[in-house]
């Protein structure tokens, strides 16, 4: 055991090594502390992101408008009909592949089961291994 001796305020006293639960309080305080530094700059981060997609929505939707009225307006000219027929023509049209786009890329796949079906599973096979072992 390591005895030393230190003065503070102009007094001596000895100091020890710290005691293993001390070492594990101040890892644990370490780890505690780099967490929240960590949280803190995620949420920057998040923040960020998020500003900046909020922004680029925004803008993507104004250009989106834009072309909009290019289209109506360059259909207008050349196919020589009112403003209102375009619009229900691109309005049918728009339709059409929303709605395509809905029942082909919209449903779940087959394939991959009930939600939640390996999960269900797991918990089957760990309920009774547990059962087992308490059997």
């Amino acid at each position: 055991m390591n005895v030393t001796e230190e003065t503070t305020n102009g007094h001596p006293h000895e100091t020890r090594p710290p005691s293993l639960l001390a070492n594990i309080a101040g890892v644990l305080e370490d780890h505690v502390h780099l967490a929240t530094v960590e949280a803190h700059y995620e949420m920057d981060q998040a923040r960020r992101r998020f500003l900046v997609l909020g922004v680029a929505l925004v803008l993507g939707a104004v250009a989106f408008l834009l072309g909009q009225v290019a289209i109506v307006d360059g259909l207008v000219a050349l196919s020589k009909l009112p403003v209102w027929a375009v619009c229900l023509i691109l309005m049918v049209i728009y339709g059409s592949v929303a709605a395509y786009i809905a029942t082909q890329c919209g449903r779940r796949d087959p394939k991959a089961g009930a939600p939640f079906s390996g999960t269900r599973r797991e918990l089957i096979e760990t309920l009774q291994w547990i059962q087992k072992l308490f059997s």
